[in-house]
Order: structure tokens, then C-alpha cells, then sequence
């Protein structure tokens, strides 16, 4: 009888580990397949930090001499030689840029904005649940609108915005550095009154005796567990809070 308790209150701490995970609705993927799906983008996608040296190389190439219509071909030829490469970095970021300079690089050869290719660039990014990827196209394609509609020169607008995606970047960083003890502070919290049950027996002790077999053991009982929800989805809370508060 008291394995079978036991096992029942391993049951509801697991439950409580799952509760912040959203629950999945009918036509979700099932999990197995949406972990793979994201551990593939992942390893499409490249590393957040390559981002702002991509831009920093497009500001380069324009405070070197290069106008804003061949600013495209020149960094499109300069991405498809990396492509050739064997560092993996590399060829991870010139993978992802190279589709999409081939679009800003044919558009401004006709004539036409490039800002239109970035923005469905971000577009097809978003669908692919890429979102840093996304976020670059649509700030490349603000600034590159900026630029042309008030005449201030792009390197020089590149420039800023590659500093600025930096310094983003790195308060991410710090923030999921920052709430990685309070998620673990949370799980650990979570399976303690377990761990304490399987203290008690080990001290030769019986506290589901003491839990289920007197009325104050049962308020007790019924007390914690009603906590240990209220703690778990508080803390939860606190948590994407602050995450939201750092997107922001």
C-alpha cells in the first residue's frame, strides 16, 4: 500500500514538472516529432551571434566604395564563396543568407526595391519558425527604407543597427543566464516533498502513516499538495514574466 502511494506521488510531481509546457491541441504534432523539428532548425539555423558580423560586413562593403546596388552582388559573391569552405559556422550562415541575397541581389538589378525580397524573406523565416533569421531580414528591410526614403546613407545606418543587434543579443544571453538558477530553484522545489517522503523512510520512519491516518494528516496532506500547485504555477509565471520583460 504505501509503494502504491509512493508511486502516485512520483505520478503528480511528474505532472507538476510537465505543467508549464503547453498542452498540445488536436492537430499538434505529436512531441517526438516536434523536438526533432526544432532540433533541425536549430542546426539550420546559425548562430545568433554570426548575425551582426553579417551585417557589419554589408556596412563594410558600402563605406568601402560599393553603392547600394551592387552592395547585394558583392556580398552575394562573397557568401557563395564560403559556401566552399569547411567551417561549418560559416557554411551555416552563408546557407541561410545566400537564397536571400540571390533575391536582393536580382531585384536590384531590375531596378526595383530590395526591400521587398527581405521582407518576404522574413515572411517565409517566421513559417519556419526562424525567428532571429526573420528579425534581421525585417530590420535590414526598415533600415534599407529609411535610407531610401530620407536620403541618410546605409553603411552608416548598417553600422548602428549592427551595434545595437550586439548589445540585444548579449541581454538575451544575460537574461537566460540569469533565470537559468530560478528554473532550476523551481524544479528542484517541485520534487522536494518526495524527496522528503523517501527521507522519512529511510530514517526508518512512516509519514504516509502520519499522513493518511489521522485528520490532521489528511489537512496537511491536502494542504501541501494545494500549495505545491499554487508554488509551481506562481513561479512559472514569475519566470515568463521576466522572459517577456527582457524581450521587450
Amino acid at each position: 500500500m504505501s509503494g502504491l502511494i509512493i508511486a502516485l506521488l512520483l505520478i503528480l510531481a511528474y505532472a507538476l514538472l510537465a505543467q508549464s509546457n503547453p498542452r498540445p491541441t488536436m492537430t499538434a504534432e505529436p512531441r517526438p516529432v516536434a523536438a526533432l523539428r526544432r532540433k533541425l532548425r536549430m542546426r539550420l539555423e546559425p548562430d545568433g551571434h554570426e548575425l551582426p558580423l553579417f551585417v557589419h560586413q554589408l556596412a563594410a562593403l558600402l563605406q568601402s566604395g560599393r553603392n547600394q546596388h551592387s552592395l547585394w552582388e558583392d556580398a552575394l559573391s562573397v557568401y557563395r564563396a564560403t559556401r566552399t569552405t569547411d567551417l561549418s559556422h560559416g557554411r551555416r550562415l552563408a546557407n541561410s543568407v545566400v537564397p536571400v541575397l540571390e533575391q536582393a541581389a536580382q531585384a536590384a538589378s531590375l531596378g526595383i526595391s530590395p526591400s521587398h525580397a527581405l521582407t518576404n524573406a522574413a515572411v517565409d523565416c517566421n513559417q519556419r519558425k526562424q525567428a532571429r533569421l526573420a528579425g534581421l531580414w525585417t530590420d535590414l528591410a526598415a533600415c534599407l527604407e529609411v535610407s531610401e526614403r530620407c536620403g541618410a546613407p546605409l553603411g552608416a545606418i548598417l553600422a548602428r543597427y549592427a551595434v545595437q543587434l550586439e548589445a540585444r543579443l548579449d541581454g538575451e544571453a544575460a537574461r537566460d543566464t540569469a533565470l537559468a538558477g530560478p528554473k532550476a530553484t523551481v524544479r528542484i522545489l517541485t520534487w522536494l516533498p518526495v524527496f522528503g517522503l523517501g527521507l522519512g523512510f529511510v530514517m526508518g520512519m512512516n509519514p504516509l502513516a502520519v499522513l493518511l491516518g489521522t485528520p490532521a494528516g489528511w489537512a496537511f496532506l491536502l494542504a501541501g499538495t494545494a500549495l505545491m500547485f499554487v508554488g509551481r504555477w506562481w513561479s512559472g509565471k514569475l519566470v515568463a514574466a521576466a522572459s517577456r520583460d527582457g524581450l521587450a
